[in-house]
């Protein structure tokens, strides 16, 4: 599936314009450099955006950001977090190989329904994952947000659909 293919999924303003950002930001390329996204196309999302860096060579990832509506939900930082600590006693093998394969298979993820949340608990949400290249121009980080609904509108629509929230993963190709 395609890049225009993800865009149809996704039910938040706010990811459409995550997603538009990185389109722009990767020109011809199959994703985009760091340097090159544009804050200003991402501003309505940046609360609910974000990222983990990989090293490349040992396959593990560190926390590079989170925005405030992120932390205020989740209740910790992960500026500087080793991933599968962070993510212990939450499924980690889970979220991890689907973080792996968004970075190394250079894929896009949207996962629709129930989104972790914190304290152990869940909300309905849309959730979008994208790589990107860090160090090189091939992608090392992921990028994403993750937008949370604790019983408003998206998530009365969502709850009808109940176990649809395995991710699914696009091919990113250019449309």
């Amino acid at each position: 599936m395609s890049f225009s293919a993800l865009i149809a999924t996704l039910r938040d303003e706010r990811l459409i314009d995550l997603a538009e950002a990185w389109n722009h930001a990767r020109g011809t390329a199959k994703v985009p450099r760091w340097r090159d996204l544009d804050i200003a196309r991402m501003k309505s999302c940046i609360p609910f955006v974000w990222a983990w860096e990989y090293d490349l060579a040992t396959g593990i990832s560190r926390g590079k950001l989170a925005g405030e509506e992120i932390l205020r939900v989740c209740g910790r930082g992960l500026r500087g977090a080793v991933d599968h600590e962070y993510f212990a006693g939450l499924n980690a093998p889970v979220i991890l190989a689907r973080h792996r394969k968004v970075v190394f298979d250079g894929l896009g993820k949207v996962t629709t329904g129930e989104v972790y949340a914190s304290a152990k608990s869940h909300a309905m949400g849309q959730r979008i994952a994208l790589p990107v290249a860090t160090r090189s121009d091939a992608p090392d980080t992921i990028l994403g947000a993750t937008i949370y609904d604790f019983g408003g509108p998206l998530s009365q629509g969502l709850r009808a659909q109940r176990g649809r929230d395995e991710p699914v993963f696009f091919t990113l190709e250019h449309t």
